[in-house]
């Protein structure tokens, strides 16, 4: 199963990507023909103002990132992080709407308080990921210690096992939250109950990966570098559901944490400061990358 998927991915993620598109396109008109015609829609197809037409995008979005995740357990460690910042990212994006959204209908020191605290955050983020992205060009290049992991049948088995259990329980929650949010099941409709069962996944899989690693690998830079992502994938976990000004910070401070882990990963192999920071000064030509 976890195979196929393997193989259509590019497919799969073009039809995401475009569903994201169209599901945005039909916001839009149910929006119009609510507000402007007096159309009579169920409220669950009708968004409240231009800003929450495109919250429903950015949903189908984070189901691509999610089906990219699943799919990106077989690449290196770094890009795995990389896909759950991005996925974080989504997130935080489209609290930005929910709460212009929100700005539009009432005015309150409060919302626009939540309004800055996820807008900076949002940009901190952006830094994050571009950071991030550096360092898997530039510094950790490899898998860390995994390679020894895909050398023993049994964890190789494992890890497959793993993998398309994990990649089963997405699709589930996928498929739930979707339709019952078209059968107008209350509470459905990949909210905040759809981050957190997102979430929790990750995090079990991400303790189950760190234990594998540390089977055959005992060096404590790798323990350390395998933790700071589970720390991270917990803090986002459990503070999905706390108001923007108390998460933001927790989930921005979580990932500070993992792209220091990762910044000093030359460091604690033997290279120095300097050598990481000149690594990350300017981004590779991926053109010039493709071409080596």
């Amino acid at each position: 199963m976890f195979n196929f998927f393997l193989r259509h991915e590019k497919t799969i993620t073009n039809w995401l990507l475009w569903l994201a598109f169209i599901v945005f396109v039909i916001s839009i008109v149910s929006f119009v023909l609510g507000a402007v015609f007096n159309v009579p829609l169920p409220s669950r197809f009708v968004p409240t103002s231009l800003f929450a037409a495109i919250a429903p995008a950015i949903s189908v979005l984070l189901v691509y990132e999610l089906f990219a995740l699943t799919l990106g357990t077989r690449g290196s460690f770094v890009s795995f992080v990389h896909r759950e910042f991005e996925i974080i990212s989504l997130i935080v994006l489209r609290d930005v709407f929910k709460q212009l959204d929100n700005l539009s209908v009432h005015v309150t020191n409060e919302l626009l308080l939540d309004l800055v605290v996820i807008s900076v955050g949002s940009l901190i983020l952006y830094f994050l990921v571009e950071v991030l992205e550096r360092i898997k060009q530039q510094i950790v290049t490899g898998n860390l210690d995994q390679s020894q992991v895909g050398t023993s049948k049994v964890m190789i088995g494992i890890s497959h096992v793993v993998e398309t259990v994990m990649l089963i329980y997405f699709i589930g929650i996928v498929l739930y939250e979707g339709v019952g949010w078209l059968l107008g099941v209350s509470g459905l409709g990949f909210s905040t109950q759809f981050l957190e069962l997102v979430f929790a996944g990750l995090v079990v899989y991400n303790i189950i990966n760190l234990f594998m690693v540390l089977i055959v690998s005992h060096t404590y830079e790798t323990l350390f570098e395998h933790s700071a992502l589970v720390l991270a994938s917990s803090v986002v976990f459990i503070t999905l559901s706390e108001p923007p000004h108390i998460s933001v910070p927790m989930v921005v401070g979580a990932l500070v944490f993992v792209v220091i882990t990762l910044f000093l990963h030359g460091f604690t192999r033997g290279e120095t400061l300097s050598w990481s920071f000149t690594k990350i000064k300017r981004k590779q030509d991926k053109s010039r990358k493709s071409k080596g």
